[in-house]
């Protein structure tokens, strides 16, 4: 005769096993929520919405012709930033 301990045990498993995959279910639905709705990224003229932007161009001593645009402020606190972007140049052995 059988002392009912073991269909405690089958019915634990049946239990956590059932939960793991509900788990996993559910995390895969949200990892593919967020992999096909990506949130829209901020554009160019939202961030800088209060800001005068003009473009600028300096010809160097080369010729070359270097255009940027330049943003103030509406209200300047006398900080300022300098952001630029990197070109390397390969150098002849």
């Amino acid at each position: 005769m059988s002392d009912g301990r073991g269909n405690g045990r089958l019915r634990g498993c049946c239990v956590g096993a059932g939960t793991g995959v509900a788990l996993c279910l559910a995390a895969g639905v949200v990892l593919c929520e967020n992999a096909v709705h990506v949130p829209k990224r901020v554009t160019l003229e939202a961030s800088f919405a209060h800001t005068d932007k003009r473009t600028v161009q300096i010809t160097a001593s080369d010729g070359a012709v270097l255009r940027a645009w330049l943003f103030a402020p509406q209200n300047s606190n006398g900080n300022y930033v300098i952001a630029l972007h990197g070109i390397r140049i390969r150098e002849p052995a």
